[in-house]
Protein backbone atom coordinates (compact mmCIF):
# COMPACT_ATOMS: atom_id res chain seq x y z
CA UNK A 1 0.00 0.00 0.00
CA UNK A 2 1.53 3.12 -0.97
CA UNK A 3 1.82 6.10 1.74
CA UNK A 4 2.28 9.59 1.67
CA UNK A 5 6.36 10.14 2.42
CA UNK A 6 6.74 14.04 2.18
CA UNK A 7 5.07 17.15 0.36
CA UNK A 8 7.57 19.25 -1.02
CA UNK A 9 7.33 23.32 -0.68
CA UNK A 10 8.89 24.34 -3.79
CA UNK A 11 8.76 23.19 -7.50
CA UNK A 12 12.31 21.63 -7.54
CA UNK A 13 12.40 18.21 -8.60
CA UNK A 14 14.00 16.67 -5.77
CA UNK A 15 13.20 15.78 -2.16
CA UNK A 16 14.62 14.07 1.14
CA UNK A 17 13.16 11.43 2.71
CA UNK A 18 13.49 11.10 6.39
CA UNK A 19 12.64 8.59 9.00
CA UNK A 20 13.75 5.45 7.24
CA UNK A 21 14.03 2.67 8.94
CA UNK A 22 17.65 0.57 8.27
CA UNK A 23 17.48 -2.92 6.56
CA UNK A 24 13.61 -2.48 5.27
CA UNK A 25 12.69 -2.13 1.75
CA UNK A 26 11.35 0.95 -0.05
CA UNK A 27 9.97 2.22 -3.40
CA UNK A 28 8.87 5.45 -4.22
CA UNK A 29 6.24 7.55 -6.79
CA UNK A 30 5.62 10.93 -7.00
CA UNK A 31 2.73 13.05 -7.66
CA UNK A 32 2.57 16.85 -9.30
CA UNK A 33 -0.29 19.13 -7.78
CA UNK A 34 -1.40 22.47 -8.76
CA UNK A 35 -4.20 24.71 -8.41
CA UNK A 36 -6.53 21.88 -10.49
CA UNK A 37 -5.77 18.59 -8.85
CA UNK A 38 -3.42 16.26 -8.75
CA UNK A 39 -1.66 14.11 -11.53
CA UNK A 40 -1.40 10.70 -12.23
CA UNK A 41 1.57 9.06 -10.35
CA UNK A 42 5.17 8.94 -11.83
CA UNK A 43 6.07 4.79 -12.40
CA UNK A 44 7.37 3.61 -9.32
CA UNK A 45 11.56 3.89 -9.04
CA UNK A 46 13.50 0.77 -8.27
CA UNK A 47 13.34 -0.81 -4.91
CA UNK A 48 15.86 1.12 -2.44
CA UNK A 49 16.88 -1.30 0.54
CA UNK A 50 18.00 1.85 3.39
CA UNK A 51 21.54 1.17 4.27
CA UNK A 52 24.72 2.94 5.07
CA UNK A 53 26.06 4.52 1.59
CA UNK A 54 29.78 4.39 2.92
CA UNK A 55 30.99 1.58 5.28
CA UNK A 56 34.02 1.44 7.53
CA UNK A 57 36.35 -0.97 6.27
CA UNK A 58 36.69 -4.69 7.96
CA UNK A 59 39.35 -7.04 7.39
CA UNK A 60 38.78 -10.58 6.80
CA UNK A 61 40.55 -12.31 9.43
CA UNK A 62 39.81 -15.80 8.86
CA UNK A 63 43.08 -16.21 7.04
CA UNK A 64 45.40 -14.79 9.22
CA UNK A 65 48.22 -16.50 10.57
CA UNK A 66 51.72 -15.84 11.87
CA UNK A 67 54.35 -16.44 9.20
CA UNK A 68 58.16 -16.81 9.45
CA UNK A 69 60.37 -15.41 6.63
CA UNK A 70 64.29 -15.21 5.75
CA UNK A 71 65.74 -12.30 5.48
CA UNK A 72 65.20 -9.99 1.92
CA UNK A 73 62.36 -13.00 0.79
CA UNK A 74 59.44 -11.51 -0.36
CA UNK A 75 56.17 -11.44 1.54
CA UNK A 76 53.17 -11.49 -0.26
CA UNK A 77 49.69 -11.48 1.72
CA UNK A 78 46.30 -11.28 0.45
CA UNK A 79 43.84 -8.26 0.93
CA UNK A 80 40.38 -7.87 -0.01
CA UNK A 81 39.86 -3.86 1.03
CA UNK A 82 41.33 -1.21 -0.74
CA UNK A 83 42.95 1.18 1.69
CA UNK A 84 46.04 2.17 3.59
CA UNK A 85 47.66 -0.65 5.38
CA UNK A 86 50.15 -0.66 8.57
CA UNK A 87 52.41 -2.96 8.57
CA UNK A 88 54.95 -3.51 11.61
CA UNK A 89 57.80 -5.50 12.08
CA UNK A 90 58.82 -6.68 15.64
CA UNK A 91 61.95 -8.49 17.16
CA UNK A 92 63.36 -8.34 20.50
CA UNK A 93 65.25 -5.33 19.52
CA UNK A 94 61.97 -3.47 18.31
CA UNK A 95 59.75 -2.73 16.34
CA UNK A 96 59.23 -0.38 12.70
CA UNK A 97 56.23 0.65 10.89
CA UNK A 98 55.55 1.31 7.54
CA UNK A 99 52.35 2.41 5.55
CA UNK A 100 51.22 1.26 2.79
CA UNK A 101 49.34 1.50 0.32
CA UNK A 102 47.25 -1.22 -1.47
CA UNK A 103 45.12 -0.54 -4.67
CA UNK A 104 43.06 -3.86 -5.87
CA UNK A 105 41.83 -4.57 -8.83
CA UNK A 106 38.70 -6.47 -10.04
CA UNK A 107 35.85 -6.36 -12.66
CA UNK A 108 34.02 -3.44 -13.39
CA UNK A 109 30.41 -3.36 -11.87
CA UNK A 110 28.04 -3.09 -14.99
CA UNK A 111 27.38 -0.23 -17.10
CA UNK A 112 24.79 2.38 -16.17
CA UNK A 113 21.16 2.80 -17.60
CA UNK A 114 18.96 3.00 -19.13
CA UNK A 115 20.75 1.67 -22.28
CA UNK A 116 18.64 3.70 -25.11
CA UNK A 117 18.13 3.05 -28.27
CA UNK A 118 17.71 5.69 -30.83
CA UNK A 119 17.79 6.39 -35.03
CA UNK A 120 16.32 2.60 -35.50
CA UNK A 121 16.34 1.27 -39.36
CA UNK A 122 15.91 -2.07 -41.23
CA UNK A 123 19.77 -2.49 -40.63
CA UNK A 124 20.73 -1.17 -37.45
CA UNK A 125 20.60 1.65 -34.40
CA UNK A 126 22.47 3.54 -32.40
CA UNK A 127 22.88 2.61 -28.38
CA UNK A 128 23.89 4.93 -25.44
CA UNK A 129 24.03 4.18 -21.92
CA UNK A 130 26.11 5.64 -19.03
CA UNK A 131 29.69 4.03 -18.02
CA UNK A 132 30.24 2.10 -14.92
CA UNK A 133 30.03 3.65 -11.22
CA UNK A 134 33.57 1.81 -10.64
CA UNK A 135 35.95 1.14 -13.06
CA UNK A 136 37.57 -1.80 -10.37
CA UNK A 137 40.50 0.12 -10.51
CA UNK A 138 41.56 -0.36 -14.09
CA UNK A 139 41.02 1.56 -17.07
CA UNK A 140 37.52 0.37 -19.35
CA UNK A 141 39.02 -0.83 -22.26
CA UNK A 142 35.61 -1.51 -24.33
CA UNK A 143 32.56 -2.20 -23.97
CA UNK A 144 30.90 -5.33 -25.45
CA UNK A 145 27.75 -5.07 -27.20
CA UNK A 146 25.27 -7.87 -27.90
CA UNK A 147 22.08 -8.59 -29.87
CA UNK A 148 19.39 -11.27 -28.83
CA UNK A 149 19.07 -13.24 -31.81
CA UNK A 150 15.71 -13.57 -32.61
CA UNK A 151 15.75 -17.16 -33.86
CA UNK A 152 18.07 -18.99 -31.62
CA UNK A 153 16.89 -16.86 -28.20
CA UNK A 154 20.76 -16.68 -27.75
CA UNK A 155 22.87 -13.86 -27.20
CA UNK A 156 25.53 -12.84 -30.30
CA UNK A 157 28.44 -10.11 -30.14
CA UNK A 158 27.79 -7.33 -32.57
CA UNK A 159 30.00 -4.73 -31.94
CA UNK A 160 32.82 -2.83 -29.45
CA UNK A 161 32.95 0.35 -28.48
CA UNK A 162 35.36 2.49 -26.25
CA UNK A 163 32.46 4.89 -25.55
CA UNK A 164 29.50 4.60 -23.99
CA UNK A 165 27.55 4.62 -27.54
CA UNK A 166 27.39 2.57 -30.72
CA UNK A 167 25.95 2.14 -33.96
CA UNK A 168 24.66 -1.03 -34.34
CA UNK A 169 24.79 -2.58 -37.92
CA UNK A 170 23.81 -5.73 -39.41
CA UNK A 171 20.80 -6.58 -38.37
CA UNK A 172 18.41 -8.18 -40.34
CA UNK A 173 15.50 -5.99 -41.57
CA UNK A 174 11.87 -6.80 -39.91
CA UNK A 175 13.14 -9.18 -37.06
CA UNK A 176 12.84 -8.07 -33.10
CA UNK A 177 16.26 -7.28 -31.37
CA UNK A 178 17.20 -6.47 -28.06
CA UNK A 179 20.62 -5.47 -26.48
CA UNK A 180 23.06 -5.46 -23.97
CA UNK A 181 26.28 -3.88 -23.01
CA UNK A 182 29.06 -4.97 -20.53
CA UNK A 183 32.11 -3.01 -19.42
CA UNK A 184 35.49 -5.07 -20.34
CA UNK A 185 38.70 -4.13 -18.31
CA UNK A 186 41.94 -5.88 -18.21
CA UNK A 187 40.41 -8.21 -15.54
CA UNK A 188 37.35 -9.20 -17.13
CA UNK A 189 33.79 -8.43 -18.18
CA UNK A 190 31.28 -7.08 -16.02
CA UNK A 191 27.55 -7.66 -15.24
CA UNK A 192 25.29 -7.39 -18.25
CA UNK A 193 23.35 -3.81 -18.59
CA UNK A 194 20.33 -5.70 -19.88
CA UNK A 195 17.91 -2.80 -22.43
CA UNK A 196 14.04 -2.76 -21.34
CA UNK A 197 12.64 -2.60 -24.46
CA UNK A 198 12.94 -4.59 -27.72
CA UNK A 199 12.92 -3.06 -31.50
CA UNK A 200 12.05 -4.32 -34.59
CA UNK A 201 14.37 -3.30 -37.15
CA UNK A 202 12.69 -1.14 -40.09
CA UNK A 203 13.19 2.03 -41.57
CA UNK A 204 10.83 4.77 -39.32
CA UNK A 205 8.67 4.94 -42.85
CA UNK A 206 7.32 2.12 -44.60
CA UNK A 207 8.33 2.68 -48.27
CA UNK A 208 5.95 3.68 -50.90
CA UNK A 209 3.40 1.76 -52.81
CA UNK A 210 3.51 1.36 -56.50
CA UNK A 211 1.88 4.12 -58.44
CA UNK A 212 -1.00 2.73 -60.59
CA UNK A 213 -3.22 3.21 -63.41
CA UNK A 214 -0.66 5.09 -65.78
CA UNK A 215 -2.17 6.47 -68.58
CA UNK A 216 -1.24 8.90 -71.62
CA UNK A 217 -3.91 11.93 -71.59
CA UNK A 218 -2.15 13.59 -74.72
CA UNK A 219 0.58 13.59 -77.40
CA UNK A 220 2.05 14.71 -80.31
CA UNK A 221 5.08 14.08 -82.44
CA UNK A 222 7.39 15.53 -79.65
CA UNK A 223 5.76 14.56 -76.58
CA UNK A 224 3.49 13.09 -74.20
CA UNK A 225 1.27 13.92 -71.13
CA UNK A 226 1.06 10.83 -68.62
CA UNK A 227 -1.54 10.89 -65.88
CA UNK A 228 -1.75 8.05 -62.91
CA UNK A 229 -3.04 7.01 -59.77
CA UNK A 230 -0.99 7.96 -57.05
CA UNK A 231 -0.25 5.20 -54.60
CA UNK A 232 -2.53 4.72 -51.50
Amino acid sequence: MWEKALETESSAPLATINGLIEGNEYQFRVIAVNKAGQSEPSDAGKTFVAKPRYLAPKIDRRNLRDITISAGSTLKLDASIVGEYVVTATNSSGKDTVQINVVITDKPTAPKGPLQISDVHKEGCHLKWKRPEDDGGTPIEYFQIDKLDPETGCWIPCCRSTEPQANVTGLNPGSEYKFRVSAVNAEGESEPLVGDESIIAKNPFDEPGKPENLKPTDWDKDHIDLAWTPPK
